[in-house]
């Protein structure tokens, strides 16, 4: 009898007046202390048209563990089919999950993930759980008294935001990122939301969209209850037992919580993938009709688990539809608004509920949504500064890409300015070559005919990377190829040239130089070099090489007297077998994995062994045997060298 009590004192007492309940069973379980009775009521007589059953566990010290409401529970499926139906919709979200959470990963790893859009939707929903959470009544942490309850909240409400915001910011950044991959303008009302940016129009206009797709998906409810007059809707049990201090706000807040996140993972998340490796839009209704399907999305529940799956997939279908049509935005709202009105609507429809306050105040809380969505609309702003909110990501890969063609275009004009065939001069046997590395540097090399028994040569090395360099490059050949015509004088042609460059070139960019002239004719050799890497001779009668060094600081490095005065020239006498070879920083400062140098003396030890052979020869050799030396490293540099090898005087 006492146990009987207690359950009609827990039980809804708006329920129980006016109507006959009996008391199906009663079950006590345990013993001592450890007793807890199980107990059922159900309506005898319809209760708003509806039987009613609840069932409720007391522990023996008079406390509620648990109860249930059960509405019309004749017409309810199995417990064996209920039990699938949940089975499979857990299923389906831990799935979803863990694919949600893979592809995460894989994508940071790319560093191709937005961390301040995902923190800022991992905040505000977070905020939502925690709210949601500690709304209940009946947390409790085991010890009364009003400083403990207040912990016991802040400490629930720190767990759940927690926990939520974390796996919020896992599925925010990874839909986010492939969203923008796929379908970038299904981004730009939530970017504008994300900057407190309400009042425009793409916002406005999404809200009131969001609002008419909410009254379809009611009406995709309402219909299922006018086709099939023996279904019932479930009415929520926390409602009629007023479990919440609030349940406007406690609804409101799970009700966006959830509604975001299944937004996020079905839209962007199945949507998107689905976009991105199917591309139809076909494909994407089906995949986002049969999620909303799998996994319940319908603000509404039916007495019947085929029929509220089949209800979810419409409304699945309507969201879709929605999605592909307008936005992310309008999706959710659609979403969260006919959950929300769904839920406190029992307010309303059931007689002297508790809850009419809170359907009345639900109705002002769309209400003032609604006039948002019309202030943003009569705005008129269009978001300009969505563009603001790119990612990070983003714009480090747009930097990426034209860092990519700068180099592509660097590339290109400096293979364009390197001699593409050897001149042919009697009594001359020549070789040069240029080996890019991976990022442009300036080098350069050309050979100038000036006369059928005289040539001219150039080896440079522009400082800086990219297009820069190959500007320079460029300006350096047409001064060289002008002044070389004009003068004589290897030293004088750096003089001018110094002149030239250092009124158009900005200060700190130089360019190491060695120009000289070859006379067949004479067998003379003269050249000037402007803080280069020395040139090597081999002569044909001796075994070593030797090291020219004429002094010179580089291009651009200082003007006027300073730099006339430094720059010197050597002239020699070239015999048949000699051998000349000229090279940039690319060969000598060559590394191997272990951090070594190759060297200006190995480079010379090595001419001293080779320099007996043709040009090309001595080209490849030398080549070969800098790439044997570096192995695996890889070039830093540009590589440049040009042999020069008398056979006879003409």
């Amino acid at each position: 009898t006492s146990v009987v009590a207690l359950g009609k004192y827990f039980a809804p007492t708006f329920l129980l007046r006016g109507g006959t309940w009996i008391v199906e069973f009663l079950r006590v379980l345990g013993s001592g202390s450890g007793q807890i009775a199980e107990l059922r009521f159900q309506s005898h007589d319809p209760v708003d048209s509806q039987v009613i059953r609840v069932d409720l566990t007391v522990s023996s010290r008079g406390t509620l563990q648990e109860m249930d409401l059960v509405f019309n529970p004749e017409k309810n499926q199995s417990i064996i089919t209920q039990y699938v139906f949940e089975a499979v919709t857990v299923g389906a979200y831990v799935l979803l999950a863990i694919v949600l959470i893979i592809a995460f990963f894989r994508r940071m790893m790319a560093k191709l993930i937005d961390v301040k859009s995902a923190m800022l939707d991992a905040l505000l929903v977070g905020l939502m759980f925690g709210t949601y959470a500690i709304l209940f009544k009946n947390i409790t942490i085991g010890v009364s008294g009003l400083l403990w309850s207040i912990v016991g909240r802040l400490f629930v409400f720190s767990v759940t935001a927690g926990a939520m915001a974390l796996f919020v910011f896992i599925i925010s950044a990874v839909t986010d990122s492939v969203t923008r991959d796929v379908w970038p303008e299904k981004l730009m009302s939530l970017s504008l939301s994300r900057t407190g940016d309400f009042m425009n129009t793409l916002v406005g206009t999404a809200i009131l969209r969001g609002m008419a797709v909410s009254g379809i998906l009611l009406g995709i409810g309402v219909l299922a209850l006018v086709a099939y007059p023996e279904l019932s809707i479930e009415l929520d049990e926390n409602l009629l037992t007023d479990i919440s201090y609030r349940p406007v706000i406690w609804s409101s807040a799970g009700n966006f919580g959830i509604g975001f996140l299944v937004s996020l993972a079905l839209f962007l998340g199945v949507g998107s993938f689905a976009g991105h490796f199917g591309g139809h839009a076909w494909f994407v209704v089906a995949c986002i009709t049969a999620g909303g399907g799998i996994l319940q999305i319908a603000p509404f529940e039916l007495h019947s688990g085929w029929l509220t799956i089949g209800a979810s997939g419409i409304a699945g279908l309507v969201l879709a539809l929605t999605f592909l049509r307008y936005d992310f935005l309008t999706a959710f709202f659609g979403l969260f608004i006919a959950r929300l009105i769904w839920q406190l609507s029992e307010g309303l429809l059931v007689t002297r509920s508790p809850a009419f306050l809170d359907s009345f105040l639900m109705l002002l809380i769309v209400s003032a949504i609604i006039v948002v969505g019309f202030i943003g609309v009569f705005n008129r702003r269009t978001g300009e500064n969505v563009e603001a909110f790119v990612p990070e990501y983003l714009r480090e890969m747009a930097a990426q890409a034209r860092n990519k063609r700068e180099l592509e275009i660097a590339h290109q004009v400096q293979a364009s300015f390197l001699p593409r065939t050897m001149p042919h001069i009697q009594g001359l046997d020549l070789a040069g070559m240029c080996l890019p590395a991976s990022e442009v540097g300036g080098d350069y090399f050309d050979f100038i005919e000036l006369s059928p028994e005289r040539m001219a040569f150039v080896v440079g090395d522009v400082s800086g990377k990219g297009i820069e360099a190959a500007f320079y490059m460029t300006f350096v050949k047409g001064v060289i190829q002008t002044l070389s015509r004009t003068i004589e004088s290897p030293s004088e042609v750096m003089r001018k040239l110094n002149l030239l460059f250092r009124k158009n070139a900005p200060a700190g960019t130089f360019i190491s130089m060695i120009y000289g002239v070859v006379d067949v004719t004479s067998g003379t050799f003269t050249f000037a070099r402007a803080g280069h890497n020395p040139a090597i001779l081999k002569r044909a009668a001796c075994e070593k090489a030797e090291v020219l060094r004429p002094t010179g600081m580089a291009i651009g490095f200082a003007d006027g007297d300073v730099f006339d005065d430094s720059i010197d020239e050597i002239s020699l006498e070239m015999l048949p077998g000699d051998s000349l070879v000229f090279y940039t920083d690319g060969f000598s400062e060559a590394m191997n994995s272990d951090r070594e140098l190759y060297g200006d003396d190995r480079l010379v030890d090595k001419v001293g062994r080779i320099g007996h052979r043709s040009a090309n020869a001595i080209l490849r050799l030398l080549t070969e045997d800098i790439h044997h030396f570096i192995e695996a490293a890889g070039r830093n540099d540009d590589m440049t060298m040009v042999v020069i090898r008398m056979l006879s005087r003409t």
